[in-house]
């Protein structure tokens, strides 16, 4: 498993309350925090897909992406 951490900001640079963030294909998910933060321990390689009402969800692979040590 790898650990993914993040923010999720709208356009107008104000932090997204309640986005969805789940690995595809799985149950593993999470929602981001009044913040807009989220962290989430998910499979390497996995695709990860951000969604919330009203916004164009957006799928990133992490195929590919080095792990920090």
């Amino acid at each position: 498993m790898v650990k993914i951490s993040g923010n999720v900001m709208s356009s107008d640079n104000q932090p997204l309350v309640g986005v969805t963030v789940i690995v595809e294909g799985t149950v593993l998910g999470t929602t981001t925090g009044l913040d807009g933060d989220y962290t989430l321990s998910v499979p390497a390689g996995s695709v990860v897909t951000f969604s919330l009402l009203g916004y164009e969800t957006k799928k990133f692979s992490l195929l590919g992406y080095e792990t920090k040590k």
